[in-house]
């Protein structure tokens, strides 16, 4: 999308919002005008993404974020990292002790380092961490197990840099699957698994289709309709509740502690959920929030709205608290 088809979706995004509130139409009342504003561009932008071809989708992705004042407080290196592209991201001036794998999202087809650098840049300030994000291979060119084998080698050459004790494993929507996904191969593969993993808005469940799949569809801005497709595309043959395609059908007894942030208004709510009793079943000490009113990713939303920007808050904590 050009600048100026970015203005006029911004524009239309606004006039469009404006109309509902005047009409009472509010999906929560936790909404501010901007969130909403927010809400509705990432849905209509992400419609018309997803009307293109996969390699000009990933292209218009990688232009948004990058004027974001978050990465002011932050020093990007771009590195090499298990022999896929990554970068480092570290608080200004610091050296942290303790680090995050970061796995990130767009539904295992789309996404990289670079779009996902603003809320990269707030995790490594706000938790005082270096934060590395890799380049994992995505679908349809590099599908199943592609991402994952891709993830755990991350992590192998990690911990031959630092302490396990040091390290969290955290990603949204597929990274959060990706991220449960990885804790299942290490364990599997005895690897001294990290100090915890926090999975933001996870996609856990590729063979999932009803509950507030259905629900929250027309609120959340995530495209119902194409679910279906890329889970298929990405699983390319292997079952959708296979363990590493979707980590919920996994034993997972034994896993370090996880913080799950699902919102109630997002497509994955359910399957979030369900995940965490799960987890916590098999003696997993689950954090599980539920974040009222929120849609998927609102994190990407902290510039518009004090909600996003406090989920991140707590997904920082969490790691200042289980790493060392």
């Amino acid at each position: 999308m050009s600048a100026l088809g970015t203005l006029k979706t911004i524009a239309a995004s606004v006039l469009a919002v404006t109309r509902e509130r005047r009409r009472g139409e509010t999906p929560s009342p936790r909404w501010s005008w901007a969130f909403h504003v927010g809400v509705r561009y990432l849905r209509d932008g992400f419609l018309h993404l997803d009307s293109l071809p996969v390699a000009e989708h990933r292209a218009e992705m990688e232009k948004i974020g990058f004027a974001d004042p978050a990465m002011r407080k932050v020093e990007v290196t771009a590195t090499t990292i298990a022999g896929r592209p990554a970068e480092r991201t570290r608080p200004k001036g610091r050296a942290p002790t303790r680090a995050v794998l970061y796995l990130h999202g767009g539904s295992y087809h789309y996404g990289s380092p670079r779009t996902h650098r603003p809320l990269i840049a707030r995790l490594a300030a706000l938790a005082d961490a270096e934060v590395v994000a890799i380049d994992y291979r995505l679908a349809p060119e590099a599908p199943f197990p592609a991402g994952l084998e891709d993830a755990v080698a991350a992590y192998q050459e990690l911990v031959g840099e630092r302490s396990p004790k040091s390290l969290v494993i955290a990603g949204d929507s597929a990274g959060g699957g990706l991220t449960g996904a990885t804790l299942l191969a290490l364990r599997e593969r005895g690897i001294p698994l990290p100090a915890g993993a926090a999975m933001l808005c996870p996609w856990t469940d590729l063979a999932e289709r009803g509950g507030s799949m259905v629900e929250n569809a027309g609120i959340d801005w995530l495209n119902h309709e194409t679910i279906d497709e890329l889970a298929r595309s990405y699983a390319a043959g292997a079952a959708l509740d296979e363990p590493l395609v979707s980590p919920i059908y996994g034993d997972l007894a034994g896993l370090p502690p996880i913080l799950v942030q699902i919102g109630s208004l997002e497509l994955l709510r359910d399957q979030a959920i369900a995940f965490a009793d799960r987890a916590r079943a098999a003696g997993v000490a689950v954090e599980l929030r539920v974040w009222e009113g929120m849609v998927h990713d609102w994190h990407f939303l902290a510039l518009l709205d004090r909600q996003g920007l406090a989920g991140i808050e707590e997904f920082a904590e969490f790691v200042r608290r289980v790493a060392r």
